[in-house]
This record gives C-alpha cells, structure tokens and sequence, in this order.
C-alpha cells in the first residue's frame, strides 16, 4: 500500500496494479491533519490564527480544482501550478493522473477515524501512554477561521445512538456473519440503508456494527467482508465491546480461506518513506511487514514476490 503520487507512479511504470483504493478500503480515513505545536500556540496564537484563515482558503481554492476525483475543475490549472512550484514533483501531468484526497473546506477531521487509527497503534506498541484524541484535537483555529470568513463552521460529527430498529434485520453478530438473538425477518429497504449509513458516518458504535454485519453477509448492501472488517474496527475505537472480536473472526474466517495465490508484495522505498515512525524509518516497517507477509503466505502455500521502487523500480 502507497499514497499518491507514489501509487500512479508505481503502476505507469508496471511496478504495480491499482487493486483498491484507500476510499473503498477505510472509507472516511483521515490520512493527515494539521499539527500545532503547543509553544507556537501559546507564543503565537495570532500567527496560528492568521496561518490557519490562510489554509482554509487554500482548501476551499483546492476543492475548486477538484472534478470527478480527478484535479480536472475550474481552478485546476492554477492549483496544478502551485504544486508543481513549490513540491518535488515538478510534471503537471502526474497531478492530473493522480486520485487526489478531499479536504474538508472547514478544516474539521473524522474522529472516528483518528480514533481507530489510534487503537491500532497503542496495539502494536508504536505509541505509549494513555493519550487520546481528544487531548490532541483543537478545532478552535479552524472554527473562528470560517466564523472571521463570514460563514459557520460545520460541526464536526458526533456520535448518534442508532435508531431502534434501523433494519429490522441487523442486530450485532454474536458471531461475524451470523446474527443475534434479536434480529428480526423483514428485509431492511433503503431508506432502512441510509439512515443505518448515515448513524455510522457520525460514529455511532451500535450503527458501525450493524454495518459491519450487513457488509458481512450481503443484506442491504454488496457483501463486502473488506469493509466488514474496517467498520468493525471503527465501531470498537467507539467503543463497541466486541468489534476487535469480530475484526479477528472475519480475517480467521472470510479473509484467509484462499490458497496457492500469486502474491506480489510492492514497497515503496521513496523519499518519504525515510522519515522517521519511533525510532525506525518508515522504510524498515514496511520491509519488515512484506516479510513477515511473505513469510505466512509461502508457509500457506502462496507463490510470493517483493518489488522494491522509488522513481523505478529496484
């Protein structure tokens, strides 16, 4: 897995194929935020507010280029310009090749997202402490930013309690892909869908699981174990007793029951991948994982490959 440019990179140049998109995997996931750090908060609230009004409306410019997921709108040219200036890619046409990420125009960010990310992390030990998102998560900047602008920001989501009965036929899976005790018999419609959607994308833990389950079996929706999986996690980061259960049941079961599979592992070993994640660049954890991939899939009986690239591949 890779971010853009890096991605489209690695396909034009036949070190890899685009299988799936961080969109369809981990719909709603936050990739990066805004970071102050709290001595240029106290020192220099002015500057930060100043700084802030001035990213909101490279934001709102930004979105103004954006056309059917492409760089492709009104302002695309001029956007284009200003990357192409001032980053290390310097080709226009990798930017209008590129799947660009959304920003919100309000500067406000999924929590749930922020909070499932986090859960991963303190499981594998890459962070320590008790920290958690809301001791990180300040959106007073962005707010008085859009206030000063003349609009309203838009309220970040909070979680909702799921309806009642949102489908009559989702109730959390005592076991993934099986339903409990208090599912009913009705098939759920789309109106049923949307409203069960709609709680899940505020955060709520009952909804995300529902969810989750629905995508497990197919009712209501394509059966999508994938996406079973993530909502499951989600739905545990907003506290859902037994979403690391069901994550755990779904992988054991719907994701690993295929073998003698061609796999090929691609890593990128570019420029960004040199920074620093704890004590390790990034490159070492990603190596480390394609091997220790490798390593199951070969012993599972999968025919494995590992492709290194940066600008070509190595």
């Amino acid at each position: 897995m890779t971010t853009e440019p890096s991605a489209t990179k690695a396909v034009e140049i036949g070190a890899a194929i685009r299988v799936m998109g961080d969109d369809e995997i981990y719909p709603n996931h936050q990739l990066s935020v805004v970071l102050y750090a709290g001595s240029f908060i106290k020192e220099k609230p002015e500057v930060a507010r100043k700084f802030m009004r001035a990213y909101l409306r490279a934001v709102r410019d930004y979105n103004d280029a954006l056309k059917n997921g492409k760089l492709a709108g009104p302002k695309a040219d001029d956007v284009i310009a200003t990357l192409t200036e001032y980053t290390k890619v310097k080709d226009p046409a990798v930017y209008r090749a590129i799947t660009p990420q959304g920003c919100n125009p309000d500067g406000h960010v999924h929590v749930p997202s922020l909070k499932n990310d986090l859960q991963f992390f303190l499981q594998e030990a890459q962070i320590q402490g008790t920290v958690t998102v809301e001791q990180v998560l300040d959106m007073s900047f962005a707010d008085a930013a859009v206030k000063e602008a003349g609009g309203q920001p838009v309220p970040a989501p909070a979680p909702a309690p799921a309806p009642e009965k949102p489908s009559q036929t989702a109730a959390p899976a005592t076991q993934p892909g099986k339903p409990g005790a208090d599912r009913g018999d009705g098939k759920p419609t789309a109106a049923d869908m949307a409203t069960l959607q709609a709680h899940a994308k505020a955060g709520a833990a009952r909804a995300l699981e529902l969810l989750g389950w629905a995508e497990l079996v197919g009712v209501g929706v394509p059966r999508d174990p994938v996406q079973a999986y993530f909502h499951y996690g989600m739905a545990a980061a907003a506290g859902a007793p037994t979403g690391r259960r069901d994550q755990a049941a779904i992988f054991s079961g719907s994701l690993t029951n295929e073998e003698r599979q061609q796999i090929l592992i691609v890593v990128d070993a570019g420029r960004l991948m040199t920074q620093l994640a704890g004590n390790r660049a990034r490159f070492e954890y990603a190596l480390s994982s394609a091997l220790v991939l490798a390593d199951v899939a070969v012993h599972s009986g999968d025919a494995v490959g590992v492709v290194v690239f940066d600008d070509v591949v190595r």
